[in-house]
């Protein structure tokens, strides 16, 4: 059993760190998430056993610098079908999306609009068919309801 203390990103988001305490040993552990080939975020290194929350945070900063070194955007897995989910690409005609839809289209292009990057990282868990059923409703059910 653990408990995340902090999370933590390099500036272009491409890395994410979480930084944990475990709870029965009452040491620290750190993950190292990247985006696999569905732009997915999963671990791609994993530390155990630190002493301190400050060795923790010492050895993500070590490893985000190394990582962007190597600059990578994608850490393959080898598990999946590599298709990428979209959600915020319209599967009916602009006349019949919702206009929150709308806005988040006009809108959502910016790397700081959270709203986008939660729905992106939503989607990417979802089901290819489950995802154009999803995409339907919010594009023509919300006005049309």
């Amino acid at each position: 059993m653990s408990r995340e203390l902090e999370w933590w990103t390099t500036d272009d988001e491409s890395l994410l760190a979480v930084v944990s305490l475990d709870l029965i040993d009452d040491d620290f552990s750190l993950a190292i998430l990247g985006r696999d080939e569905q732009g997915l975020f999963r671990a791609i290194n994993v530390m155990c056993s630190l002493e301190t929350i400050e060795v923790a945070r010492r050895e993500m900063k070590k490893r985000f610098t190394e990582l962007s070194f190597e600059n990578l955007q994608e850490f393959p897995q080898g598990d999946n079908d590599k298709k990428k989910h979209e959600i915020l690409v319209p599967c009916v005609p602009a006349s019949k999306l919702n206009h929150v839809f709308e806005y988040l289209l006009k809108n959502g292009s910016s790397a700081k609009f959270v709203g986008e990057f939660r729905l992106r990282e939503f989607s990417k868990r979802m089901k290819q068919r489950d995802l154009q059923q999803f995409k339907t409703a919010i594009a023509v059910g919300f006005s049309h309801a």
